[in-house]
C-alpha cells in the first residue's frame, strides 16, 4: 500500500493497528470532533509522539499546530462539517522545534465514515 492508493480511504477504515503500524507512511485517524483516534508506529518514530500522547486529543490544536490553518485543517474540517468527500494530495512544510521537513501530506475524508485521515509521507529536511 502507498500514499497514492486508490480507495485508501476505505482500506484504512478496515485495517488493523498492525496493518497501519506497517505502512511506510504516517496515518493520523481524526473523528468528526477533531480528536485523534488512530495512529501509527510511523508517526511515533518520525514525530516522537506516543500514542497514549495523541489519541483522543483535539489533534490539529493540541498535536500538530503548524498544520492548524486553512490549508490543512480548515480544509479537513469544512469536508466534515459538509458532510463531502475529500482525497487531495498536499506538499507542505512540517515545521518542528528542531527544523523544517518537506512533505507530501493526503487529506481523506468519506461522508459515510467516522473517520478522516491525514497521511504523512516525510521527503526530508529543509534549509529555509
Amino acid at each position: 500500500m502507498d500514499l497514492a492508493a486508490d480507495a485508501l480511504h476505505g482500506w484504512l477504515d478496515e485495517a488493523s493497528d498492525e496493518a497501519l503500524d506497517a505502512l511506510p507512511f504516517g496515518v493520523v485517524g481524526i473523528d468528526r470532533e477533531g480528536l485523534a483516534c488512530r495512529y501509527n508506529q510511523y508517526e511515533v518514530r518520525m514525530a516522537h509522539f506516543q500514542p497514549s500522547d495523541v489519541i483522543g486529543r483535539k489533534f490539529f490544536e493540541d498535536i500538530a499546530r503548524c498544520m492548524d490553518n486553512g490549508m490543512v485543517a480548515g480544509r479537513l474540517a469544512q469536508a466534515v462539517q459538509r458532510n463531502e468527500a475529500l482525497d487531495a494530495s498536499i506538499d507542505y512544510v512540517i515545521a518542528f522545534r528542531s527544523g523544517r521537513t518537506r512533505a507530501r501530506l493526503r487529506l481523506l475524508h468519506a461522508p459515510a465514515s467516522p473517520t478522516s485521515y491525514l497521511l504523512l509521507e516525510r521527503l526530508g529536511e529543509t534549509s529555509a
